[in-house]
This record gives structure tokens, sequence and C-alpha cells, in this order.
């Protein structure tokens, strides 16, 4: 019985429904669907958008978003409305910003040649960061322009101000310096000044939570809906649709969206790219290739276009499995090599086999012959049923846990459900040793107690943020 239930709930990567999707996109994924759940898709050729999708139609759009900023930056100083080198200092005279952060230019935040960091400064930041890749939590959870403008207080650039290098931190300050300058929220201004005028109707950057329907990771588990008035601006919270987004990069292509001069390759990146305000260009053998992509917990995007060829795409997903490869074989570009690190995939196998084995070697130890009690240090000694706690509930946490962050698209998932079940003997096996165990043996009681009451705290603290 065990086995069984072990069984139904192993993780399940989801697997593309290609039905009805166009004959070059199922060529293009070939068996290669495990990992996405939905796509949209709109390829933009000789002036006809043309979508396809399996099912979801808004997606998150994540750093999608920072083309629609750097599009608004551009419409504005194209009106006068903006100076290229207005400062941040300027945007923001009641902040009381360091003076090299209050001399950094809206053209810089732009162009991602600010030197910010990428995240706002604080240790708080990166915690959250760490819980939500456990938990599936939204990471920007209360980050709210007040937050950002406190962030922006505390931060310096680096010393690599003037190159170009990626800030989620600095196109968040970027669209709320353009927000103050004109006295209308962010989300005001890119509506009336970017998605109105392109017909771009079911784009939205605050999604009523209604139409916040949650992503997934590649392997399975959901992950919460992100959403930040403070980093919307970067990408966090707004949603589109193929299609929304197919009108935006045919206008762009064509040279009529407001700011479509964003997209014009300005400033020279170290890894061969160039950029615009927010849009790369990158060369893939004899094409020329203008794009940004965008990843949130549960979603990913990629918009691009081949200006030589006339041609765009959009590609949108509803896991957190990248969407690029697919974008750039659709315009007909080679991708460079994928690279898959084996970390997790080494770090899930050694994990699962402790998780199969802890309980069962438990068992076994507590029938063979050991040193008497006095006499070896406790891990030595047989085990009790101190021990015998603290590995079930580390167990469980274990077991837990990597059914959310295993790589289970490398790793089969049946290879949890065995370990599950392994478990669950190793379990039984203790329990029918149970009478004979000490409470504890080796070591001072007291320790004892307060090593299994924290073991016990953080095994119950990842169940339950992790379930």
């Amino acid at each position: 019985m065990a086995a069984v239930l072990a069984w139904l709930v192993a993780p399940a990567p989801p697997r593309l429904d290609t039905t009805g999707l166009p004959a070059q996109l199922t060529d293009i994924l070939g068996d290669d669907t495990k990992g996405y759940r939905d796509l949209s898709v709109t390829v933009i050729e000789g002036g006809t958008a043309t979508t396809a999708s399996t099912g979801e139609s808004l997606f998150e759009i994540g750093s999608v978003t920072k083309v629609l900023t750097g599009m608004l930056f551009a419409d504005l100083v194209a009106e006068g409305m903006v100076r290229k080198d207005l400062t941040l200092g300027e945007a923001f005279p009641a902040a009381d910003l360091k003076r090299t952060t209050a001399s950094i230019t809206l053209e810089e935040l732009a162009s991602q040649r600010s030197g910010l960091p990428r995240l706002a400064p604080g240790p708080e930041t990166y915690l959250q960061a760490m819980v939500s890749g456990l938990t599936g939590s939204n990471p920007y959870a209360g980050d709210d322009v007040k937050t950002l403008l406190s962030a922006a207080e505390r931060a310096e650039p680096g010393d690599h101000r003037g190159k170009v290098s990626y800030s989620n931190f600095g196109m968040a300050l970027l669209g709320h310096a353009l927000a103050a300058h004109t006295q209308k929220p962010y989300a005001q201004l890119v509506t009336e000044r970017i998605l109105t005028p392109l017909g771009l109707s079911a784009t939205t950057i605050d999604p009523a939570p209604a139409d916040r329907s949650p992503g997934s990771r590649a392997t399975g588990s959901q992950v919460d809906p992100w959403s930040s008035t403070g980093y919307a601006p970067a990408g966090v919270g707004p949603r589109s649709t193929a299609a929304d987004l197919g009108k935006l990069v045919a206008a762009t292509l064509a040279g009529t969206a407001p700011g479509a001069d964003a997209a014009t390759p300005r400033f020279t990146d170290g890894d061969g790219s160039r950029i615009g305000y927010a849009w790369f260009t990158t060369r893939y053998g004899t094409q020329e290739i203008t794009w940004h992509n965008g990843a949130t917990g549960g979603f990913t995007s990629y918009v691009a276009f081949d200006p030589a060829a006339g041609k765009g795409v959009v590609v949108l997903g509803n896991t957190d499995r990248p969407v690029e490869r697919i974008g750039l074989r659709l315009l007909g570009a080679t991708p460079p090599e994928e690279s898959r690190s084996v970390v997790l995939p080494v770090v899930t196998v050694l994990l699962l086999t402790w998780a199969a084995s802890a309980l069962l070697y438990l068992a076994a130890s507590a029938r063979r012959t050991v040193p008497e009690a006095g006499k070896a240090a406790w891990w030595e000694s047989k085990p009790d049923r101190l021990r015998a706690v603290g590995t079930v509930l580390s167990t469980a946490a274990l077991l837990v846990l990597l059914h959310r962050i295993g790589a289970w698209l490398v790793i089969p998932p049946a290879t949890w459900a065995v370990a599950a079940g392994l478990a669950v003997a190793g379990l039984i096996a203790v329990a029918a040793t149970w009478r004979n165990l000490p409470t504890h043996t080796g070591g001072a009681a007291w320790i004892r107690w307060a090593g299994l009451t924290i073991s016990a705290m953080i095994s119950t603290a990842v169940i339950v943020a992790v379930s």
C-alpha cells in the first residue's frame, strides 16, 4: 500500500500536448516536450502575425516587461518630456540618495550600465530569494515603491558602472523615476503611452487576483504568482498574451511602435551582444537577432525579431523551463549548445540514497553488537529513540524537499517513489525495534534532547513551508 501511495504522489513533470500546434513548431520540439505545460506562440512574417496556443493564454511575462519600460523611456525622450541625462537625484529630490547613486542617469538605467546590483541590497533580499526557491513563494511580496526607494538610499553603483551589467533593481528604479518625473503612476504611464496605442488590451501591469493563475516548475510543483508594484517595471507581476506581444514585436520591427528606437543598439555588452534601451541584439551566425527574455517562478517568455528578414517571434510558457531555443529556431537561427549542470542531479541522487537507506540502516544497527553504553560515542552506540525520531523527521523533510526541487527532468521521478517506499519500510522496521531501544545512549542527555528539538523544528519548518 505504501509503495502504491508513493507512486501516486511521486513528482510528475508535465509534458506538452502538441495537438493543434503548427508543423514548424512540432518539428522543432520533436520529443522534447517534457517540462512544458502550455505554450503560446506568435510568429510575425511578411507583416502577418499567426498565433497558436495549447491552452493557457495569459502569462506572466517577467523581464520582457523591461522592453516596455525601455520603450517608454525612449518615447518620453523623443517627446522632449524627459532628458536622457536626467539623474535619479533629480527624479527623486526628496530621497536621501548617496551622491554616486543620485548621479546615475536614466539612460544608464535603461541600458543596464548603472552599476547598481542585480537586486536591492540587503540580506533580506537574498533570504527571500532562497525561501522562494525552496517553497515556490513570491520573492517580491511586499516590495512596493516605498520599499524600492528605501533600498535605493542604501545602494551605491559598483566599479562596473558604465559597463553593461543586468539589474532588475535598476530597471525598476527607471520605471518609477519616469513615473515620478511625469507625475503619473508607472502602470498608468506605460498603459497610456505604449499599451493603448498598440492595442495591447490583454496586457496588464498589475493584474487582478482572479487573473493571476499560478505557473509551475518544469518538474511539476506549483509556484505562487509573482506580484510587486515596486518591481513591476522590471517584470514582476505584468501579464500578457502571445497575440498582444506579437503586436508589440510587429510594430517595433516596423519602427511604428511608440519608443521603437529603444531597440537600436547603442552600447556593447561584454559577451558580444549590444544593448539599446532594454532590448539586446545578438549575432547568431549570419543573423542579428534583437530580443529580450523573461522568467518568473513559474513562467518563461521570449520576444525577438530579425530586422533583416522582417520576421519576429513571441514564445510564452507557464513553467520555468526556458523557451529561448524555441524562439531562435522559429527565426531560423541556431541556438548555442545548451549547458546543463550536473550538480542538482548528483545532489538529488545522493540525498535520495540517504533518504531511502537511513531508517533501514538505523533498524539494522539496532540488531548489531556495539560497545556498551558509556564506552563509545553516541553515534557508535546502539541506536536509541532520540536518534530514531530525528531520523524519521529528517527523512520526511528531505523527501518533501526533493519532491519540490529535485532534478526530475533528468532523474526518473519513479526513483523518488522507490526511495519513499524504502523509507516507509525502514520506518516499519524501526517501529518493530522500538520497545528494545533505549531513550538515549551516549552523550549528555540535555545535549541530545536539545539536538533533537532543534532538528525537529527545522524538519517541521521545511515540511510545512514546502508542502
